[in-house]
């Protein structure tokens, strides 16, 4: 660069020549890479961890400028690779590159005693230097060890210095014993021994004939035993011999069981028998009898020995007997007995073909009726038996028409029997009751029209009341109708419609009528409410037997009504009470404690004012056109007698008014003497005094007007008129 001046102004000139330096430089060898980072201005020297021998790729870059030159310099080594030795088998080696002084060691086994060649694995490289040093070792190898000549313990393999193992054996008789060993390379040894007392060999000779009947090969340790049996011993003494191996001993336990051959002997078969002769143990004999022998139903078969050949103290004779038949029918019965139904499930497979085939089938309750009878031949489907030329129904016993059958048919018979017999409709089971049992059954109705009942005369507990409970529809009324003499049950269920559901139940009380009566459960449980109305036949007497009484006790039919005792009675486990069949609400319970029994005038103080007992024999007061016609002919009488000696019209109606409550009073206490008397009874004593005052009042008042005022001359009172 120059500058001048010329005139104030600095004029200058700028030269010069381009130039470029090398930066950022790299040089790779076969992948190893060395750089310099910055301006290379002047040569550098890096080093490459190794190069191997033969040709190798180099490539060089930079990030600015020219690539750099270069230039490599190396010094030859030689390495050894992969060098190895076998000997015997057996190869030691070293895997990778050993460089100048670099040394590996390594084991060898399988060196032989004498002399050993040694193959050398040269690998690639350079050749290596080795050292062969060996120590001498003595080994065990396959030891054993005999006693007596007889091997009887050994190991397979090689033992080193100091290593042993441990063997055992049994067998080892008292004495001295030889023992001896065998190995390659020498074995050393120590025995020990624990010495046991065994039974050996045992024997018994029990017909002395010098060989034993029973016997056992081998030892038997301390406690421990053997059971052998003697194929037979003598009816005289026998004598045992015992035996033992080797000195040993043994203890000998005999037992035995005396027996008797089978004597000869009858089998009966319904009265027909069949004889065998005597049987030896285990012999059999096979006896066949005449099929006309068998019956249908029950068969009896006796079995019966003879014992007449037999001496006094000999075992009790005993035979082992095997029965069997072939039957000419197969028949299955599958029975389910209920309160109020019973069902048979019979299968029958016929042997033989048949004409007018039938099938018997005994109830075992009394029956009034078939629910479901319906029959198939060979698994066909069930068709129903509903016409009356198709079975029979005898008091209990069923009896079913088959009609012609063949050879090998099955006919399957259902039949549903029922114990309940259902007027102007009908019902169905849901929940039924087993037989045995309390009656708690759970039915729907199906049906009904005008008249519908359900008469439960005929089951187990007939005569017993029955109540409902659970019923599915509004306003329930079912009560029972007992007929005369307690002949029948018939349930009414006025509100129940078709498709209702109710479960039915017994309570603890029998009703026996003299005539018909409807009867009520109010509550159940141990003091039954029985709501009690007269039935079409008229009135009469009811007898109300509680049959959960408790012995002793003294019990009320109580008219809760009435508010009166209708009976009373001391149980025996189980109280009769009795009252007429009117409308009553009665209730049967045990009497108070402080009660007392009826006086001989048929009546009795009861204590908290209570009248009884006191029937009302259902006689003409219960009708009130009765009541209401005499109570108005009396009531005329006392009005006309009062019309003859009083003139006052007042005193008149008042007298004939007084007549009328007393007739009323009368009557009040003759229909229902508790509603009366009982406040009377409760109070008299309170107004007892009042009473006697009033009394004696009034009949010195009634003196004096009759005898003492009325004795002079009595007025006459005289009327104008027309």
């Amino acid at each position: 660069m120059s500058f001048s001046w010329n005139r104030g102004e600095l004029a200058y000139e700028m030269r010069w020549s381009p130039r470029t330096q090398t930066e950022g430089a790299s040089l790779s060898v076969d992948g190893e890479t060395v750089s310099q980072s910055g301006q290379l201005s002047s040569s550098t020297t890096r080093s490459l961890s190794s190069l191997s021998e033969g040709s190798h790729s180099v490539t060089t870059s930079s990030s600015t400028g020219p690539k750099p030159s270069w230039t490599i310099d190396y010094d030859e080594t030689l390495h050894t690779h992969n060098p190895s030795v076998t000997v015997g088998g057996s190869t030691a080696s070293y895997s990778g590159v050993l460089g100048p002084g670099e040394t590996a060691t390594r084991t060898l086994s399988g060196l032989s005693a004498g002399s050993n060649t040694l193959d050398w694995g040269l690998g690639s490289g350079a050749p290596y230097d080795a050292d062969v040093s060996a120590t001498e070792i003595t080994q065990t190898e396959n030891p054993s060890l005999s006693v007596d000549g007889t091997t009887v313990a050994s190991y397979n393999g090689i033992l080193a210095p100091g290593e042993n193992v441990t063997r055992s054996f049994s067998g080892l008789s008292t004495g001295s014993h030889s023992v001896s060993t065998s190995a390659s390379g020498g074995v050393d040894y120590v025995a020990s021994w624990t010495e046991h007392t065994v039974t050996d060999s045992p024997s018994v000779d029990v017909d002395g004939d010098g060989v034993g009947d029973v016997s056992y090969s081998g030892t038997l340790s301390d406690g421990e035993t053997i059971t052998k049996s003697v194929p037979e011993l003598s009816r005289s003494s026998t004598t045992a011999d015992v035996s033992a191996s080797s000195g040993s001993t043994v203890a000998l336990n005999v037992s035995y069981t005396e027996v008797t051959d089978t004597p000869s002997g009858t089998v009966e078969v319904n009265g027909h028998n069949a004889s065998f002769t005597t049987l030896s143990d285990g012999q059999t004999q096979s006896l066949s009898v005449d099929p006309a022998w068998l019956s249908t139903g029950t068969n009896r078969v006796n079995v019966s020995l003879d014992t007449s050949t037999l001496s006094a103290d000999a075992p009790s004779p005993a035979v082992g007997f095997d029965y069997s038949h072939s039957a000419i029918d197969d028949q299955v019965v599958q029975y389910t007995g209920q309160q109020w139904s019973e069902s048979y499930n019979v299968t029958k497979t016929f042997g033989t073909a048949q004409q007018s085939a039938n099938l018997t089938i005994p109830f075992a309750g009394d029956v009034v009726g078939m629910r479901r009878l319906q029959s198939r031949s060979d698994g066909n489907s069930y068709s129903s038996m509903s016409s009356s030329s198709s079975y029979e129904l005898h008091n209990t016993t069923l009896q079913v028409d088959l009609g012609d059958v063949q050879e090998n048919e099955t006919v399957n018979v259902v039949a549903n029997g029922s114990k309940v017999r259902v007027n102007n409709g009908s019902i169905q089971v849901l929940h039924p009751s087993p037989v045995g049992q309390q009656l708690h059954t759970e039915f729907r109705v199906e049906s009904r029209s005008p008249g519908f009942y359900i008469d439960v005369s005929g089951t187990p507990r007939g005569g017993y009341l029955h109540q409902f409970s659970a019923e599915s529809w509004k306003n329930p009324a079912e009560y029972s109708r007992f007929a005369s003499a307690g002949s029948s049950q018939k349930l009414y269920l006025p509100n129940a419609p078709a498709g209702a559901t109710a479960n039915v139940s017994t309570t603890n009380v029998m009703v026996d009528p003299e005539r018909e009566v409807d009867v009520q459960v109010v509550e159940g449980g141990s003091t039954p409410i029985l709501n009690v109305t007269q039935g079409p036949s008229g009135p009469g007497k009811v007898t109300y037997t509680l049959t959960n009484a408790e012995s002793g006790t003294d019990y009320w039919l109580y008219s809760r009504a009435k508010q009166l005792i209708r009976d009373q009675a001391t149980a025996a486990s189980t109280v009769a009470l009795h009252a007429s069949n009117g409308p009553d609400l009665l209730e049967i319970k045990p009497a108070p404690e402080n009660s007392s029994g009826p006086s001989s005038t048929g009546g009795s103080t009861l204590g908290s004012g209570v009248t009884g007992p006191i029937s009302d024999g259902g006689g003409p007061l219960s009708s009130p056109v009765f009541v209401i016609g005499v109570g108005f002919l009396a009531l005329a009488l006392v009005y006309v007698a009062l019309r003859q000696t009083h003139a006052k019209r007042r005193t008149v109606w008042l007298g004939t008014g007084g007549a009328a409550v007393v007739y009323v009073a009368v009557v009040a206490i003759m229909v229902a003497p508790g509603a009366l008397l009982q406040p009377i009874g409760q109070n008299i004593g309170k107004i007892a005094p009042i009473v006697a005052l009033a009394l004696v009042a009034g009949g010195l008042y009634f003196v004096y007007q009759k005898w003492v005022k009325g004795s002079g001359p009595r007025p006459i009172v005289v009327r104008g008129g027309k």
